[in-house]
């Protein structure tokens, strides 16, 4: 990834044009959404699997992992990113 910012003591500091810079943040702000999504999806249909009684088939233990994934994703994302 080619960085637009560039840390120092202070914060962040950039030469790049505010566009880019919105448009990076508008791209991570989707694909942290998609994420996000996407993990709610993934406990959903677990629990549908759970209370149908299929709570040890293939495709419950592949959803299982897949939700321990995203879940690892935003939780590393988590630790840069602090909400205001």
């Amino acid at each position: 990834m080619n960085r637009l910012t560039e840390h120092r003591a202070g914060g962040y500091a950039s030469s790049a044009a505010p566009e880019a810079l919105l448009a990076r943040l508008g791209r991570y702000e989707d694909c942290h959404e998609a994420l996000t999504d996407e993990l709610e999806r993934c406990r959903h249909k677990l629990e549908e699997l759970s209370a149908g009684g299929n709570g040890r088939s293939a495709t419950y233990k592949q959803l299982l992992s897949n939700k321990l994934l995203l879940q690892e994703l935003l939780d590393r994302l988590a630790r840069y990113v602090k909400e205001d």
